[in-house]
């Protein structure tokens, strides 16, 4: 079992992950010195996609997922789209991991090699139970929130404000289709929140919290790096740090900095593999979880890393695939929360008419 608090913490790590290595890097490069309005106006979007999660919880409240859909129609559909979900981010997150790590730290490691350690933690995570990944989760986040305020504080006088501007050079729909993709980002993986027994209050708060903390990150390496030279590294957000300097002799901390970012990664993976334990049978829940890692670790290492075109495909394809979950799993899901209030509300009304006729008003006198 989760706190309150735990749920929102969740939320903060699940909002950031996609951004690595997929999601500053595609803003950059389709907004360029405007990232920051795609950022404003993506938020306001999130906004309302996150607000209709925190209605699904709230009308949840503490029954298991299995236990809410038990009267849908499309219970099993639904379970098979959050779990096919479930099993791309893995696979997506696993790669984003051995991509980053193979870039900038151990060049000549095989990738089955980088991941490994990752691959045996979610396996132990797992079978230990979400309210274990809640405890690292919270224990975790002063520092993953303490990181982003250190590198503005220490990166500002490197910046150029003058580089976030002139606006409105960039074509409408470019702004349009990255605020979109800022958005369903920050708020897609939040589908792994719905397993969770939460009733999901201040969700939307902690996800504006969330997306200034993005916003923030997009103008400080926008700021620092420039538009030709943000545009053309794949991860931003790692070049940026190499300009830390703090004094005469503190330099190269960045590999230390970026540690929040394999953070981000471990918390929603765990919170990925999670979601498919929730929602396949208890009895053969773990199996079909570790097969489901298992698979993904194989075929992050020994597949995708080795073709490029399927590189590519997965990078350009991240933003279509989000949407698609986004509108098959949230709207259905939505639409029957709804449903379920109604019916709630008029089941109370029925009983509250029942305990007021005058032969039940004359028994309880």
């Amino acid at each position: 079992m989760i706190t309150k608090k735990q749920m929102l913490i969740f939320s903060y790590y699940l909002s950031r992950v996609t951004f690595l290595g997929i999601g500053f890097s595609l803003i950059f490069d389709r907004a360029y010195q405007e990232s920051w309005i795609s950022a404003i106006l993506g938020t306001i979007i999130g906004i309302i996609i996150t607000f209709i999660f925190a209605y699904i919880l709230n009308v949840k409240k503490e029954r298991t997922i299995k236990e809410f859909l038990s009267a849908s129609k499309i219970k099993v559909p639904l379970k098979i789209l959050i779990f096919l979900f479930a099993s791309y981010f893995l696979l997506q997150s696993f790669f984003a991991f051995i991509y980053f790590i193979n870039s900038f730290f151990l060049m000549n490691t095989p990738p089955w090699y980088i991941i490994l350690p990752a691959y045996i933690l979610l396996i132990y995570s797992t079978k230990k139970g979400i309210t274990n990944t809640g405890k690292v989760a919270e224990s975790l986040f002063t520092f993953s929130i303490i990181i982003p305020l250190f590198i503005t504080i220490v990166l500002y006088k490197y910046a150029n404000i003058s580089y976030l501007f002139p606006i409105f050079t960039v074509k409408a729909k470019n702004i349009l289709a990255t605020s979109i993709s800022f958005a369903v980002f920050s708020t897609a993986p939040y589908i792994f929140l719905l397993p969770l027994k939460s009733d999901g209050k201040n969700l939307v708060k902690m996800h504006i919290f969330n997306s200034l903390a993005l916003l923030l990150v997009i103008i400080v390496t926008m700021s620092v790096l420039g538009r030709n030279i943000a545009d053309l590294y794949r991860f931003p957000e790692y070049m940026v740090l190499k300009r830390i300097k703090i004094y005469t002799f503190i330099e190269k901390i960045e590999n230390l900095v970026s540690v929040i970012w394999i953070i981000d990664l471990y918390i929603s993976m765990a919170l990925s593999a999670n979601a498919i334990k929730e929602i396949t049978n208890k009895k053969i829940n773990m199996i079909i979880t570790c097969l489901v890692l298992t698979a993904t670790y194989i075929s992050s290492s020994f597949i995708i890393g080795k073709n490029y075109k399927m590189v590519l495909m997965l990078y350009y394809n991240t933003p279509k695939i989000y949407i698609g979950a986004l509108v098959l799993i949230l709207i259905p899901m939505f639409i029957y929360s709804i449903k379920q209030k109604k019916m709630v509300k008029s089941t109370l009304k029925c009983k509250s008419f029942a305990l007021n006729t005058p032969d039940n008003y004359q028994k309880y006198q």
